[in-house]
């Protein structure tokens, strides 16, 4: 079964917001589990989703690169067997882990310096950005090569 992987933004707000990406993600393929990566803060949020199966939290504390903890975790997660992963958030931290996992689709928006390490790239181009349920939402579309900004309508929640 192919698992995928969804990495949390740090911030309890924003997860909330990122619960129609999870909908959408599980809408696609019902039988493939959805499991999020999130700071021990924001656990308990994804812990009350339904569409979550199972939540991985992260031991790291804020603002720190902590490189010997992220490659202990990849290691951790590569042998979950991730197919693929959403890193909602946009730091070159978080990009790192299902890089480091070996995970082979890494979709995510383009961010602070994250070229190879994000492989499906999305880039918010345009006059006004999207909305933050849209923006995280927009990412479920990527087997179709990315979001068109005709896609904001259909992406609210």
């Amino acid at each position: 079964m192919t698992r995928r992987l969804v990495i949390s933004p740090n911030w309890i707000g924003d997860a909330v917001m990122a619960q129609p990406l999870l909908r959408l993600l599980r809408e696609q393929h019902p039988e493939r589990p959805i499991d999020v990566l999130a700071p021990p803060a924001v656990a308990p949020v994804w812990r009350q989703m339904s569409e979550v199966d199972a939540v991985v939290e992260t031991p790291f504390r804020h603002g720190a690169l902590q490189l010997k903890e992220r490659w202990k975790l990849a290691r951790a997660l590569r042998a979950r067997g991730y197919a693929e992963a959403y890193v909602l958030p946009n730091t070159l931290k978080f990009a790192l882990i299902p890089w480091l996992a070996g995970i082979a689709r890494r979709i995510g928006y383009k961010g602070e310096s994250r070229y190879g390490l994000i492989n499906v790239m999305h880039h918010d181009a345009g006059a006004a950005p999207l909305p933050m349920v849209a923006f995280y939402a927009a990412l479920a579309r990527s087997r179709a090569g990315g979001w068109r900004r005709a896609d904001r309508r259909r992406l609210r929640p």
